[in-house]
């Protein structure tokens, strides 16, 4: 399995079974770029919905 050290998978041998997932510090550093992207949808929404629907129309 190849790993980037992004997530860590932590597991708990119990009844029932436990797994956690926690970003690391490289996985937490490209928040602000999620961040930014996630604004970016929210300020552009009607437009992308427009477009969208315009691909419905085509299709």
């Amino acid at each position: 399995m190849l790993s980037f050290d992004v997530v860590d998978k932590y597991s708990e041998d119990v009844y029932p079974k436990k797994t956690e997932y926690r970003l690391t510090d490289l996985g937490k550093s490209i928040l602000p770029i999620l961040s930014q992207i996630d604004k970016w949808g929210t300020e552009h929404s009607a437009f992308v919905k427009e477009k969208l629907q315009e691909l419905d129309e085509v299709q």
